[in-house]
C-alpha cells in the first residue's frame, strides 16, 4: 500500500469503516507518512469549520493518534490549536477523545515541554474539558518519568491559589483530582477552600475522598499514576481505536454487550459511566457538566 492509498483511506472513508490495514501500513512507514500527517493536522487546526463539512474525512483523528504514537513534537501546537478553537465544533468532531484520550495525545507529542500545555490550561476561553485534559497530560508525563512530580505539584498550587479563575467548572474538578493524586497534606487548606467556595463538584470528587488521597505517600501517588491505564502512552493506534463505538454495528453503539440500559441510580457516578438521569450519555458529558 503506497502513501497516497493510505492517506485516501484516512480522508475518504465511509462512516463506520475502520481503516485498520491503512493504519498498520502507516506505522510501518512512519518516516514517510509523518510529514503528511503533520500537514493533515495543521490544515484541520486552521479550518475546523471547513473540516466539519467533509463528512468522510477522518484523517485528522488518525493523524492525532499516529503522531502521538510516533512522539512527534511538531504536532503539539496544531493539536492545541485544534482543541482550543472557539465553539463546540472541535469537540463534536472528536466525540469522546477529549475526555478519554486528549491527555495522552498531548503528553505523547509534548516531548516533555509543558509550557504550551500550561498556557492552554490557564486560558479561560478554551473549553473546560480541554483544559482539564491538559492537566491529565501533566499527570501522564509524571507517570512516564518525563517531568518532575514536584514541578507539577508546585504548578497545581499556583492554579489553586492564583492562576485559575474562581468559577466552578470542569477545570476545577480535574485540578482537584490532580492535586489529590500528586499532592500531600500541605494541600488540605487550599483545596478545602476550593470545596467551600463550590468550585469543585462533590459528584466528581467529594471532600472526604480528597482528604484520604491527600494523606497518601508520594510513593503511593506515583504507583497510582503508573497503574492507571488511562494515563499510559499510546503505543498501538489500532488497538486504541478499533473498538470505538463508531466502528461497531449500529445496534451496539449506544450500549456495549452487558450494558443494555443506563444505570438507574448510584450514589457516586464515575465520569465514564452512563449518566444516572437516563439520557444514554456518559456522565462526564451530561449531568456532570450542568
Amino acid at each position: 500500500m503506497d502513501i497516497a492509498t493510505i492517506l485516501a483511506a484516512f480522508t475518504n472513508t465511509p462512516p463506520g469503516k475502520f481503516p485498520k490495514l491503512a493504519l498498520q501500513e502507516a506505522v510501518l512507514r512512519q518516516k514517510e507518512i509523518t510529514p503528511h500527517l503533520l500537514d493533515i493536522l495543521a490544515v484541520a487546526a486552521a479550518d475546523v469549520a471547513g473540516l466539519a463539512k467533509r463528512h468522510e474525512d477522518n484523517g485528522f483523528l488518525y493523524a492525532m493518534f499516529l503522531l502521538a504514537q510516533f512522539r512527534k513534537k511538531k504536532a503539539l501546537q496544531p493539536l492545541l490549536d485544534f482543541f482550543s478553537t472557539p465553539g463546540e465544533t472541535a469537540l463534536t468532531l472528536t466525540g469522546d477523545v477529549v475526555t478519554e484520550n486528549l491527555g495522552q495525545l498531548l503528553a505523547g507529542v509534548s516531548g516533555g515541554e509543558i509550557r504550551p500545555i500550561q498556557a492552554m490550561i490557564e486560558n479561560s476561553a478554551v473549553d473546560p474539558f480541554v483544559r482539564g485534559a491538559g492537566l491529565e497530560a501533566l499527570l501522564c508525563l509524571v507517570a512516564w518519568g518525563k517531568i518532575s512530580a514536584n514541578g507539577v505539584i508546585a504548578y497545581c498550587r499556583e492554579l489553586l491559589e492564583t492562576k485559575l479563575e474562581r468559577q466552578p467548572s470542569q477545570v476545577w474538578n480535574y485540578l482537584a483530582e490532580a492535586t489529590c493524586r500528586l499532592g500531600g497534606p500541605d494541600f488540605l487548606v487550599p483545596l478545602k477552600t476550593a470545596f467551600d467556595e463550590g468550585l469543585v463538584s462533590p459528584f466528581y470528587i467529594d471532600w472526604e475522598e480528597a482528604k484520604k488521597k491527600l494523606h497518601r505517600s508520594s510513593e503511593e501517588n506515583l504507583a497510582d499514576l503508573k497503574n492507571d491505564a488511562g494515563l499510559r502512552p499510546i503505543t498501538d493506534v489500532v488497538a486504541e481505536m478499533e473498538n470505538w463505538a463508531c466502528f461497531r454495528p449500529q445496534e451496539q453503539r449506544l450500549y456495549p454487550a452487558g450494558e443494555s440500559q443506563p444505570v438507574a441510580h448510584i450514589d457516586k457516578t464515575g465520569r465514564n459511566a452512563p449518566c444516572h438521569c437516563g439520557s444514554g450519555k456518559k456522565y462526564k458529558k451530561c449531568c456532570l457538566n450542568k
